[in-house]
């Protein structure tokens, strides 16, 4: 009887086969779990929408830019449907993979902006509660100062906005340039996306960023009575916002820090799931709001 052995080749030739075989099981596994990991952060983005839609007047995703029309972004809860507008180019739609949510619209700080339209829908009295979301990420600070989303001319008290002027980042509801609550522009660094969110009832505006109270200022609310339009990337007055905008909301409440943290939670979860953000910095994200007061 012939007792043949392996040659050493072969064993090698049988370990490297086992090696490549280890590694495509090992690639389909994560491959299998990151796509598991990516739906269960789309059910919990959903669920957190679905929790606060009861009170959401409007919202624009800024991730369509011909619907219902040409050159035209849909309101995706109400009827305010936003119309592009840039002589020199309109706003451009990035990918999914640029933006927070399935996609997101680039503005050039020159003329680009987007008309929502002057709806009644979108004006609060004095005693209303509302509240103003929106995700920003911006190349570098702007001399001008532009205005991200608002109604009116944001130098007068019957408008609202979030805006920049001097050094500082600014959400009022009712009143002129200076009277709301605001944050040195300073603590935005460039090119990171950041959350803001303003609230507002008949006497305190709230300025949230990434999730956290950043700033409390006790005040009256005006009438906002302006006929003028709602504008994203701009105001009536034309101070224009260079960088990209995702995801506006606007609410006929002033919605509780757990909410907004639950909205800040799910746009931070879709950036870890493209790897737009590290793991190592959505954990101190997440830390940043488990110490947030």
């Amino acid at each position: 009887m012939n007792n043949k052995s392996f040659t050493l080749i072969e064993l090698l030739v049988v370990i490297v086969i086992i090696g490549i075989l280890a590694g495509v099981i090992m690639i389909s596994t994560s491959s299998s779990i990151d796509k598991a990991n990516i739906a269960k952060l789309k059910v919990f983005e959903e669920s957190v929408a679905n929790n606060l839609a009861a009170n959401m007047v409007s919202r624009w995703k800024l991730d369509q830019i011909n619907y219902p029309a040409v050159n035209q972004t849909p309101d995706a809860w109400a009827s305010n449907t936003g119309t592009l507008y840039g002589t020199n180019g309109l706003p451009q739609l990035r990918p999914s993979s640029e933006c927070v949510s399935d996609g997101c619209l680039l503005f050039d700080g020159v003329d680009d902006n987007v008309n929502c339209g002057n709806s009644s829908s979108l004006l609060f009295s004095s005693i209303d509660e509302v509240t103003i979301s929106l995700w920003f990420k911006k190349p570098s600070i702007q001399s001008t100062y532009p205005v991200l989303f608002g109604r009116g001319d944001w130098n007068t008290s019957n408008s609202y906005s979030i805006h920049t002027y001097s050094n500082m980042l600014n959400f009022s509801m009712g009143l002129s340039w200076g009277g709301g609550v605001s944050i040195l522009l300073s603590n935005i660094q460039n090119d990171v996306w950041y959350n803001v969110v303003g609230t507002a009832t008949a006497t305190q505006h709230r300025l949230y960023v990434n999730g956290n109270l950043a700033n409390t200022k006790n005040t009256n609310k005006a009438d906002v009575t302006s006929t003028d339009s709602t504008f994203v990337g701009s105001g009536r007055s034309g101070v224009f916002f260079k960088g990209q905008i995702d995801d506006v909301r606007i609410y006929n409440s002033a919605l509780s820090s757990s909410q907004i943290k639950q909205n800040y939670i799910a746009g931070i979860n879709s950036l870890l799931s493209k790897g737009s953000i590290s793991k190592e910095d959505y954990n101190e994200r997440i830390n940043t709001l488990a110490y947030d007061n």
